[in-house]
């Protein structure tokens, strides 16, 4: 038997001992009814219906309904009928201790029938019999002041409310209702005597019903677990098998773990290899690039050496030796920038911000070529190229020059401020220089800018990169790593002599700041200044245009 079947016959054992239960219920239902109807014969014959809002004049009770009964009983029944409310505690306690006290239940009943409660109420009360002249008498009493025989009038008071006690204990048992209830009373508990033995002799028959059906029900169950058992212990041998064969499954991963976790080792030790030589070919390149660079210098100088050999050997001056000294410091320079400025990749990341300002303008201003004055390795003279737009630059150091012409690119060996004189005016559209106007004299720098404005075409646009002296760090410290550096120039000196040329729409954008974690913890305000002094913008550039240009291209 499988487990469906096993359930469905545990569900058959749960419906026969229901449909047991509820015949046998079904029996005691009967029988209750039949206890109900006699208990019936027990209570008050009237019921006296009230609103509390709007009294209306009730069925009258007989007094001895009321008094029928226990203390409690009576207390119960006479607040229900006369005040129309169950009692509270503190009235049923007040009201027992009275009668304990040997208090009549008439004058209980008459003080709660004048009471303000009672007589909005209006509940009538007869059959009083000799009992109401002797209780109208108290009440008489009572009402009545009587300073001078108060003494009298409370003994008369006393011997009326004994003979009412009297007359409660002595007549009152033997009137008729009192003896009719005694004999319902009885009758009702013959009944119930006899319902009570007949139930219980239902209830032993039944359950002795209901334990045969639950005994041949648990010897059938006996036996479906008895088969299920066997069952289970076939599935069981089954699961033993299955765990073994799942044991040598988990020994067969753990050992192919224990490989990948080896083969994880040795292709770390192989990725840290790797990692070595790549730092090993990095190290390797950047030689291969300093000798290739002094190679680069060796045949520029040997191809001016021999073209004074083949021609006429001049007399050498003391500034042609100079040029000698120059020739080796062009190579120093390049090996400072490649080991101070960054990687190719490096400074064409930080020069594509000016990208967007070039594009609009080109699409404004016709094809007229972009001079970059100061061109270096060609870095910013690449991006344009991969840009399509139409661009050449000048430098002095030969050996970048090589380099830059090497790379495919238009790079000539002229000095800017030579070169720019040699142009005709309105030749070019743009005009770049990033960080030359620090090396320069005041004069050249002056000089330069007056032939930019002469070359450029009405709203040119001149873009120039300088380090920013505003960061302290940079105007007192990391400016002087470069031996050919003269001089910081600050953006306001820098805008005033823009302006003073006459160039207009004139921006400055402060860049390359220090990073986050080069900064001083905190943001309160000196916090801050420190940090905008010290970690700030490293360098900043200037974009101005040419006049006669209503504003910069949009």
């Amino acid at each position: 038997m499988n487990d469906k079947e096993m359930d469905e016959a545990f569900r058959s054992i749960i419906r026969r001992v229901r449909h047991t239960a509820a015949s046998v219920e079904k029996e005691l239902t009967n029988d209750r009814q039949v206890i109900n109807k006699s208990s019936e014969l027990h209570g008050m014959r009237v019921r006296a219906a009230s609103n509390h809002h709007n009294p209306v004049l009730r069925v009258a009770v007989p007094v001895y309904e009321l008094l029928y009964g226990d203390d409690a009983a009576f207390i119960h029944k006479t607040y229900q009928y006369v005040l129309q409310r169950e009692v509270d505690e503190g009235g049923l306690k007040n009201y027992l201790s009275r009668l304990k006290q040997g208090e009549s239940r008439l004058l209980i009943v008459r003080e709660l029938q004048d009471s303000a409660e009672g007589k909005a109420q209006r509940a009538q009360i007869n059959s009083w019999g000799i009992s109401s002249y002797l209780v109208r008498l108290h009440a008489l009493l009572r009402s009545i002041p009587m300073a001078r025989l108060f003494f009298v009038r409370n003994i008369a008071c006393k011997v009326i409310a004994k003979l009412l006690h009297f007359y409660e204990k002595k007549r009152l048992p033997k009137h008729p209702l009192f003896l009719l209830n005694d004999f319902a009373n009885s009758k009702l508990d013959v009944l119930l005597k006899t319902t009570e033995d007949k139930i219980t002799r239902q209830l032993h028959d039944n359950t002795s019903k209901l334990e045969q059906k639950i005994q041949q029900q648990l010897q059938q169950l006996s036996e479906h677990l008895n088969s299920q058992n066997e069952h289970w212990a076939s599935h069981k041998e089954w699961l033993l098998n299955h765990n073994r064969d799942i044991e040598q499954l988990t020994k067969q991963a753990h050992c192919q773990k224990q490989e990948q976790i080896s083969t994880e080792d040795n292709l770390s030790k192989l990725t840290s290899h790797l990692d070595n030589l790549k730092n090993a070919v990095a190290d390797q390149g950047e030689r291969i690039s300093l000798s290739r660079q002094d190679t680069l210098y060796q045949q520029y100088h040997l191809r001016h050496l021999l073209s004074e050999i083949k021609g006429d050997m001049p007399v050498v001056t003391p500034w042609e030796a100079t040029r000698y000294l120059d020739e080796y410091l062009d190579a120093y320079y390049i090996a400072f920038e490649d080991a101070n400025r960054g990687t190719l990749d490096e400074i064409r990341q930080k020069l594509s911000i000016y990208l967007p300002y070039i594009t609009r303008f080109k699409e404004k201003s016709g094809e007229l070529p972009l001079l970059d004055i100061g061109c270096g390795r060609g870095e910013w003279l690449g991006s344009l190229q991969d840009a399509g737009i139409s661009a050449y630059g000048v430098d002095m150091n030969g050996v970048m020059v090589t380099v830059g012409q090497e790379r495919g690119l238009d790079v000539r060996h002229e000095d800017g401020l030579a070169h720019l004189q040699k142009l005709p005016d309105h030749s070019l559209s743009v005009i770049t220089s990033f960080h030359v106007i620090e090396h320069l004299p005041f004069a050249v720098l002056f000089s330069v800018l007056i032939e930019i404005k002469r070359v450029l075409i009405p709203g040119g646009l001149l873009i120039l990169e300088t380090p920013n002296p505003e960061n302290v760090l940079v105007g007192s410290h990391t400016f002087y790593h470069d031996f050919t550096h003269r001089n910081p120039v600050t953006p306001s000196a820098l805008t005033f002599l823009l302006t003073y040329h006459n160039f207009q729409n004139i921006e400055v954008l402060r860049l390359h700041p220090y990073p986050e974690e080069a900064k001083v913890p905190g943001h309160d305000p000196l916090t801050e200044r420190v940090n905008g002094h010290l970690c700030g913008p490293q360098d900043f550039a200037m974009i101005a245009y040419q006049q006669e240009r209503a504003g910069k291209p949009e």
